[in-house]
């Protein structure tokens, strides 16, 4: 993730990176509830409203964001490998797995876990994204 290897400044001890999709991560904010309740509650009302969707409060990771952060981790030494195509095809499989697993666990407690991933690969494609989590039996 670009944004954690420039943060965290990860580029200073590691000069080797897989150029790698493993699928989108969901974006949270945690805090220990002990440090929570020691927190002014004026700056808990800051935390909560620019935490509760930090995709609309940054502007998300786009495409031209993306290109300008890996070009300044290969600016800061760290050399970029790209997975062979057969290499992440294994690593696609397996995260369809994944799905196949969550929504059968789901459906069997009643839910319409297919229906809903389903929707949402469509509602995905419909922006260009693609789904490597979902199985391809599906579409």
């Amino acid at each position: 993730c670009p944004p954690l290897v420039i943060g965290a400044k990860l580029y200073e001890v590691a000069k080797h990176g897989v150029v790698a999709t493993f699928g989108c991560v969901t974006e949270g904010v945690i805090m220990n509830l002990e440090s929570w309740k020691k927190v002014p509650e004026a700056q808990k009302k800051i935390i909560e409203s620019v935490s509760r969707n930090p995709f609309k409060t940054t502007g998300g990771l786009n495409r031209d964001a993306y290109k300008v952060m890996m070009k300044e981790i290969t600016d800061k030494g760290v050399t970029l490998y790209d997975l062979p195509s057969t290499e992440t095809e294994k690593w696609y499989e397996g995260f369809r797995e994944v799905t196949r697993k969550w929504v059968a666990d789901l459906e069997g407690k009643g839910l319409p876990a297919k229906e809903v991933v389903k929707m949402y690969n469509q509602e995905c494609e419909k922006r260009g994204v693609k789904v490597v989590a979902f199985p391809r039996e599906w579409a």
